[in-house]
């Protein structure tokens, strides 16, 4: 018994946070996120070294951004070999120019080259419906098979944004165990997620309650410069801060924090 609590400690105290909150009806009053005490029980993930190959699939263009800028910087730094993938055309509000060269404005200042970002230009929205869906896994089925990756990194499945969401489903089909690579999920779209929403810099990055138990999650820790250099990049995306649409500017304000998170699957 004794050396299983040893083993296991840091998950037991979590299960505990998890079963308090719902116990106590805590997701109702706003706890709807692990607290912030808690960030020392996860784990952290291992950091990108020069023998790897990171391929991040972004369902649309500041994705990257969000959910990995700070990986990205940290791979870069390290000699990975780094290859940015994005799904969509980001052309739902008539702005694929306008996103496209965002793109390569915000990259830039996370160490990315144009010649490291590929856009798959799938009709913004519409990734889930079964035609672009079967395209998409045949063109990142030859993207990973082309790269080599051993890292991939996109959105999770149970993200609420369909095409976050067939992002997550196409990477786990391309997953078997014929394939030599880690996949990390991040989640962007989720209710009540990030908490808390907005411009909390100084903050942590921790996963929601309600999939606490579907996922082993894993932080990977900034450093002050990796973080300044995101908030940079979060910002060059100027259609998607706008002032005029505060919810959104929330909402990509809210993944400048301490860490980025991250559900790993190795298989």
């Amino acid at each position: 018994m004794y050396n299983y609590w040893r083993t296991n400690w840091k998950k037991i105290i979590l299960g505990l946070i998890v079963a308090a909150g719902v116990g106590l009806g805590l997701y109702l009053s706003g706890l709807d996120t692990l607290p912030q005490a808690s960030f020392s029980l996860l784990s952290s993930i291992n950091p990108p070294t020069s023998a790897d190959r990171v391929l991040v699939i972004a369902p649309h263009q500041d994705d990257e951004v969000l959910g990995a800028g700070d990986y990205i910087q940290r791979a870069i730094s390290a000699g990975a070999k780094v290859e940015v993938v994005f799904a969509t055309d980001g052309d739902k509000h008539g702005k694929k120019e306008i996103r496209h060269n965002e793109a390569v404005i915000a990259d830039a200042k996370l160490g990315l080259k144009e010649d490291q970002l590929i856009f798959f230009d799938f009709p913004d929205g519409e990734l889930s419906s079964q035609t672009e869906y079967d395209q998409f896994v045949i063109r990142l089925k030859d993207e990973i098979k082309a790269f080599q990756p051993t890292i991939v990194i996109t959105t999770l499945i149970e993200d609420e944004h369909p095409d976050h969401s067939a992002s997550g489903r196409a990477v786990k089909a391309l997953s078997t165990t014929e394939t030599q690579f880690t996949t990390l999920f991040f989640l962007i779209h989720s209710d009540r997620y990030p908490r808390p929403i907005g411009d909390a810099p100084e903050k942590y990055l921790l996963p929601p309650l309600k999939l606490t138990d579907e996922y082993d999650w894993e932080v990977f820790s900034a450093t002050e410069g990796e973080q300044t250099n995101k908030r940079v990049a979060i910002n060059s995306y100027r259609s998607q801060m706008s002032l005029s649409n505060p919810i959104l500017r929330q909402l990509l304000q809210s993944f400048d924090r301490r860490n980025e998170l991250f559900a790993k699957v190795i298989l």
